[in-house]
């Protein structure tokens, strides 16, 4: 009677055709021990490539880390991140290197720990699984997939960070952890651990568990650090690209694997080379591509070159893009031109379908429009903006931001003080530290010529100011809208002090007290001329993010500071223009332009 041989034991496909070991040659060792063997003598392998890359990120980090700390480096960070991050348009222009430079780097310390551990933790693994040259490769590999990744479906800034590699690293380690690894019987007869992982329901539970932690993680710290942008693209890129290279490195040598190994090796391949040829060449479904284009074609051949092209493109980008892309075409339309006009024919006829995008549209125009004197579309700017307000109020009753922007607005067109008054304070109750809406509060109370609760509120501005830039407005607007830093004199005036203490300078020199105008002016310059080191003039508005003043409060500035330079003698017209008859709440003002200008 035959004895059925178990399954853990069945003879390899490249055995069948052997001889039958001697019958007095039995297995000297069980099939469970085999694999407990093989992995014990892979612990016995040193790690080598993992603490050598582990070692060149932590130089980087040090260096920049003890630089910065010394004083001697500037913003280091941000020049070397702008150098060698994955600049998604520096890469249409040619600049591959950062496709693999920006793995290397970081955006701040915690983010290297985090991901200096990861990596230590997998790496260590995975590399003793593959061995080091297999390892380096696989891991260049994967990392160079999550940056296609981000390319191809990104439409975030600068992105750096070894992450998309360490999560290749974690597919592989799921491959090759949970996946179930049986027995092949060798032609000697000896039982040997397979390299071949049967990919079964514990492997497919652990990585949709593994996808839900990554998007899981995103979205907890989105909301939780403001301003953050999870690179949740080169994340999954790099985890598919880590699950094919794990398939394809734990399948059986020879005939047993070798199908799962072509079709592993293929579809990685396809993969790759498709991200490459979309993400590199034609991004035909992505918005910034079409506005990247727009920008190469001024320069190359001017703005009036083709007109019929641009418009064309910028059709494109809007209709892929919708609201951000349509921000972007009025970014670079009040770029190209000095005045703003077709910028402010644009916002009127194709107006954003989000009124919140729409205000922040029209908060750039409006610093266009009053840095270069343009009076009458100024005060139409002020009262579509003043309407939005309204509108946006409708949809977010309970945000302080769009409650500021309502009062700034009114008391720039020197409109219904009584209701700016009322928005202004509502504001002030949400956010009682926002030194932008103590700042609106007491402008609202100067227009209004209540001097003392006027410089009440002004003064605390610049003392009390403790910046609140999103959390405020996250818990009333969507996730997308929330990341927006809406500048000066937009809804969310915030991180920024300089505005504050001009708006304070203009007061005091509106009310003779020439001695505390030149103090508070000289505090705006020293952030003024702070805030230079960090502007970056390849960006269409250079340095915006880091700007202390729009242009127009810089026009402001400059202006009061030549009177200033006078001395106490009172240059003959003041930053208000306020008729002895003129009633300070009624709707009727001088114009939106002497609303706070200085002549």
């Amino acid at each position: 009677m035959n004895t059925p041989t178990p399954p853990e034991f069945e003879r390899s496909p490249e055995a069948a055709s052997e001889p039958s070991p001697e019958p007095h040659a039995p297995p000297s060792i069980s099939g469970e021990q085999a694999i407990v063997e093989e992995h014990a003598s892979a612990y016995l392998v040193r790690p080598w490539v993992t603490y050598a890359l582990l070692g060149i990120f932590a130089l980087l980090e040090g260096t920049i880390q003890i630089l910065q700390t010394d004083g001697g480096g500037g913003d280091l960070r941000h020049t070397i991140l702008e150098a060698f991050g994955q600049d998604r348009v520096a890469i249409w222009e040619g600049e591959y290197y950062r496709l693999l430079t920006c793995t290397f780097l970081h955006g701040a310390f915690w983010h290297f720990a985090v991901n200096a551990i990861t990596f230590l933790l997998f790496g260590r693994i995975v590399e003793r699984w593959l061995g080091a040259w297999r390892f380096l490769g696989f891991y260049l590999l994967f990392a160079f997939g999550g940056s296609l990744t981000y390319q191809a479906f990104s439409d975030a800034g600068t992105g750096v960070g070894a992450s998309g590699g360490i999560c290749g690293l974690v597919g592989c380690f799921l491959v090759g952890r949970f996946g179930k690894r049986g027995v092949v019987i060798g032609a000697d007869g000896r039982p040997y651990g397979s390299r071949h992982a049967v990919l079964g329901r514990r492997f497919w539970i652990w990585t949709v568990a593994v996808t839900s932690i990554l998007i899981l993680e995103s979205w907890f710290l989105e909301r939780r650090v403001p301003g953050l942008q999870v690179a949740d693209s080169a994340h999954l890129g790099g985890l598919l690209t880590g699950l094919l290279g794990g398939a394809f490195f734990f399948s059986a040598m020879g005939r047993y694997g070798a199908r799962r190994r072509i079709r592993a090796g293929l579809t990685a391949f396809a993969l790759l080379v498709g991200l490459g040829i979309y993400s590199l060449a034609f991004p035909v479904f992505d918005s910034g591509w079409y506005l990247w284009r727009v920008d190469r074609h001024v320069v190359e051949f001017g703005d009036d070159s083709d007109p019929d092209l641009i418009a064309s493109l910028e059709e494109r980008a809007r209709y892929f893009g919708g609201d951000f892309a349509a921000l972007g075409i009025i970014e670079r339309k009040l770029r190209r031109e000095r005045l703003g006009e077709d910028a402010w024919e644009y916002w009127q006829r194709r107006p954003l379908d989000s009124v919140l995008l729409q205000l922040e549209a029209g908060a750039y125009l409006y610093d266009r429009l009053h840095a270069t004197d343009q009076g009458a579309a100024l005060t139409a700017l002020l009262d579509r903006m003043i309407g939005l307000t309204d509108e946006a109020l409708e949809q977010y009753p309970d945000s302080p931001g769009i409650l500021n922007a309502g009062a700034w607005y009114r008391a720039l067109r020197r409109t219904d003080l009584d209701k700016a008054l009322e928005m202004a304070h509502g504001a002030l109750a949400k956010a009682p530290l926002e030194g932008a809406i103590l700042n609106t509060v007491g402008w609202v109370y100067f227009q209004r010529r209540e001097y003392d609760d006027a410089f009440k509120f002004l003064i605390r501005a610049v003392k009390d100011h403790r910046p609140q830039p999103l959390e405020w407005s996250l818990e009333t607007i969507d996730e997308k809208i929330g990341e927006i830093l809406f500048p000066d004199p937009a809804a969310f005036r915030t991180q920024r002090l300089a505005p504050n203490y001009l708006y304070l300078a203009l007061a005091y020199w509106d009310r003779d007290d020439v001695t505390d105008a030149r103090f508070a002016a000289l505090q705006a310059r020293k952030l003024v001329d702070m805030a230079k080191e960090f502007e970056d003039p390849d960006e269409p508005f250079p340095g915006r993010e880091h700007k202390q003043l729009e242009d127009h409060e810089l026009r402001m500035l400059e202006q009061l500071e030549a009177s200033l330079a006078h001395g106490p003698i009172r240059p003959p017209v003041r930053v208000i223009s306020k008729p002895a008859e003129e009633d300070p709440t009624s709707s009727e003002g001088s114009g939106a332009g002497e609303a706070k200008r200085v002549e």
